[in-house]
């Protein structure tokens, strides 16, 4: 296997040097002498192409931190939310469950009414928020030399995530709204 080596002698200039992996340090004493003889007034810096490349991406390693960071923070503040607001409409429609409750409805009954109110806003939420995202992935993949094509399958997997995440964080309150006493339902205002 080859390498690459950049030595940079001008602000202009440089020169590309290949080398077999095992023969860097028996290179150098060679490249010294001969760079030495053909430009005794200049100085020079050598660069490795791979470390080169490897600073090309770190401010993208950076974004990459801090957007799963931020992501991984705002998924539990959502989660946080959610949860609020599935105990804010559970402790609103108490005494309509325990009337229904009264009258023969089954606790899936009102797990589902529930869960379908605030599974509404999640699917207009995740399906609203797709062609943004499409749009700013696209945006930024298209300044790299080497292209990639978005999949849907990547936006159908988050948009189910959010879906599971959300089923999940509503249905314990949902679940413990409908297996309260309907006793204490009515009795709670």
């Amino acid at each position: 296997m080859l390498r690459l080596t950049t030595l940079h002698f001008d602000r202009k200039s440089e020169i590309a040097i290949k080398y077999k992996k095992n023969g860097r340090k028996d290179i150098w004493p060679i490249v010294n002498e001969t760079f030495k003889k053909l430009f005794p007034e200049f100085e020079y810096e050598i660069m490795y192409h791979d470390e080169r490349i490897k600073n090309l991406y770190k401010k993208e390693e950076k974004v990459s931190v801090t957007f799963g960071l931020g992501s991984i923070i705002s998924i539990i503040i959502s989660m946080f939310g959610l949860f609020s607001l599935s105990f804010f409409v559970s402790r609103m429609k108490i005494k309509e469950f325990g009337i229904r409750k009264v009258f023969g409805a089954h606790s899936k009954d009102v797990v589902y009414s529930i869960i379908k109110e605030l599974f509404t806003f999640v699917l207009a939420g995740t399906i609203l928020s797709f062609p943004v995202a499409y749009f700013i992935m696209n945006k930024w993949l298209q300044k790299f030399v080497y292209k990639t094509k978005l999949s849907l399958w990547i936006f159908a997997a988050a948009g189910l995530l959010a879906i599971i995440l959300a089923l999940l964080t509503a249905s314990y309150q949902a679940y413990k709204a409908s297996k309260k006493n309907p006793i204490d339902s009515l009795r709670y205002e």
